[in-house]
């Protein structure tokens, strides 16, 4: 009779530690679903966002074709898309000179290296020098 109470607790206990294990297992699997949650959350307002954006660039675009170019007095002050696309070629012209430098940098450092090994080629092919 102690030999079966001694296996009903001993096989309670493994129940209890199994069952634990797989609340354990549930509970990341919750959380990880929560995080995901948000994750998609932030990416849905970004994307919403960018939507409403477009939708108004479209606007003023389709407003510019039918006006013939112009806008008119009813639309909201804002830039227009001709200066915006100046504007954003000003700041590109920053980025696009200071690539043109990086590049130029690479240049020089490749030619260096270039001369480098050319150099060292030239010296372990003369059999007088002393290696």
């Amino acid at each position: 009779m102690v030999v079966l109470a001694a296996a009903a607790a001993g096989a309670a206990g493994y129940g209890v530690f199994k069952g634990g294990e797989a609340g354990v297992q549930k509970g990341k699997e919750y959380q990880k679903e929560i995080k995901l949650e948000k994750k998609r959350f932030g990416q849905l307002v970004g994307l919403r966002e960018k939507t409403k954006n477009r939708s108004s660039r479209i606007a003023e675009i389709v407003q510019m074709k039918n006006s013939g170019g112009s806008t008119t007095t009813a639309a909201p002050v804002r830039t227009s898309f001709v200066e915006r696309q100046l504007a954003e070629k000003e700041a590109g012209s920053d980025i696009n000179d200071r690539h043109r430098a990086v590049m130029q940098k690479l240049r020089s450092g490749r030619q260096d290296e270039k001369r480098k090994s050319s150099s060292s080629k030239l010296s372990s092919l003369n059999p007088f020098k002393k290696k």
